[in-house]
């Protein structure tokens, strides 16, 4: 005869039991869910942009593709990394100043049978594509200031003018902000401030003396910075840099990495906003961080020059040397991210060839050329044509030297530093290229450093 303990017992146990059977009838029927997508939801982003979408399982790709919906709709073509992450690759960039919302419909079916029962919504917004030029002036003074220009030449005007002067800025990707290195008396150090686009609304961010914080970097949602910094170490001298990361929604501040032996400069976004890049000096190499999975690789190369990432973020540009006849030069070079990683040279017959920089569209790569036996020649810039592999001469006087390439945001315009050579006057200039006309014009006399903004 069973007590009322013993009989409790086993009514837990058929609970138990029942469970289990449940677990084993239709635990293979939980749902399939999206777990990330790139854009992320509410995104503002440029208009040479991918759309991935992972689920949280591998998926039947054609169950996936069906259920695909973007508004509104563009043609572009499906590609997928490993089972689980669609990727929709437009034939064409998108609209500026345009949102888009990306529908995933509910049937998606896991390769294990799986089915997605409820849909997922995600939108995002392209950027404006009116922009003003940003630079720095007077060129030749120990303290410069901010100004801005129309890309037609017109309304030059101040924007920020501190004390002691700028050593360099930041546009904000939407255009509204700027993060700009303000020195201290001397150049003794150097902080962080955050300005609207017209000037206005001065904040201090970084707080680093006596050591130094510069080259800040933006992540393509306007969440985080990325900054280089310096401290003082115990004799006095500026240890060397190290990249940190500034999250602009809680305002806390970290090292990227904290062995102290990772040391880091000019940080670099991926245009997802996924990989942040900068170059460690100890290990000879631009360091690359996946900031979700915190996974790290390193492209070796000896120059520590600029590099780019293609707009979709499958490819990385930068410079490195080759030996030619015991002479070593500078050549271009890129490197495959997605898969196996593939590291081959971008022209067939290079010269002296320096700082590739994509295009927004992903159709060209800009870059600076001095011949191998150009002698003391300047450098001068170089476009190369992705689709059909042909070189287009942007500059050509010998007695300059050009540099500090910029795109604008459609494309279709490239401002660039230059000045002459052989002469004892040192007076940067900042130009323009339009890509389409092959006019070149000269924005401003004494002034470096320009940038594009959105705005």
């Amino acid at each position: 005869m069973l007590d009322k303990f013993d009989r409790y017992m086993l009514s837990v146990i058929g609970v138990i039991i029942l469970m289990l059977g449940g677990l084993l009838v239709y635990g293979d029927q939980v749902g399939v869910h999206v777990i990330d997508t790139v854009p992320s939801d509410g995104a503002t982003i440029g208009v040479a942009t991918d759309i991935r979408i992972t689920f949280d399982q591998a998926v039947d790709r054609e169950s996936a593709q069906e259920r695909f919906q973007l508004q509104p709709a563009i043609q572009g073509e499906f590609r997928w990394r490993g089972a689980s992450t669609l990727i929709f690759r437009p034939d064409a960039p998108l609209q500026p100043n345009q949102r888009y919302e990306v529908r995933i419909e509910e049937g998606i079916r896991s390769i294990t049978g799986r089915i997605m029962d409820e849909p997922f919504r995600f939108s995002f917004t392209t950027q404006p594509l009116s922009a003003t030029v940003y630079y720095l002036t007077p060129a030749e003074a120990s303290r410069q200031g901010l100004w801005a220009i129309n890309p037609d030449g017109s309304d030059p005007r101040p924007i920020f003018t501190p004390e002691f002067g700028i050593f360099s800025y930041a546009p904000s990707p939407d255009g509204t902000q700027l993060a700009v290195t303000v020195l201290t008396e001397n150049a003794a150090s150097a902080d962080i401030w955050l300005i609207n686009a017209d000037g206005n609304n001065v904040q201090q961010l970084t707080d680093c003396a006596p050591g130094v914080c510069g080259q800040a970097a933006w992540s393509p949602n306007r969440d985080l910075l990325a900054y280089a910094k310096q401290t003082v170490n115990e004799f006095g001298s500026l240890s060397p840099a190290r990249v940190w990361l500034w999250d602009l929604a809680t305002n806390e501040t970290a090292p990227v990495f904290e062995d102290n032996q990772v040391l880091g400069f000019y940080p670099i976004w991926s245009p997802n906003g996924k990989i942040l890049s900068f170059y460690d000096s100890n290990a000879t190499a631009i360091r690359l961080i996946e900031l979700d999975s915190g996974t790290v690789r390193l492209i070796e190369t000896q120059l520590p020059e600029r590099w780019s990432f293609s707009p979709f973020g499958d490819m990385l540009a930068y410079s490195d040397l080759r030996s030619n006849e015991g002479w070593y030069y500078p050549q271009l070079v890129w490197i495959n991210l997605i898969g196996q990683p593939q590291r081959t040279p971008i022209l067939e017959n290079p010269e002296q060839d320096q700082e590739p920089i994509y295009s927004p569209d992903g159709q060209w790569i800009v870059f600076r050329r001095r011949l191998v036996d150009g002698g003391n020649n300047g450098s001068q810039l170089m476009l190369y044509n992705i689709v059909d592999k042909s070189l287009r001469e942007i500059t050509t006087d010998p007695d300059y030297t050009n540099s500090n390439v910029q795109w604008s945001p459609d494309s279709t315009r490239i401002i660039f530093q230059r000045y002459q050579l052989r002469t004892a006057e040192f007076i940067p200039e900042i130009w323009l290229y339009d890509i389409n006309t092959e006019a070149l014009q000269l924005l401003v006399s004494n002034a470096t450093g320009a940038q594009w903004s959105n705005n």
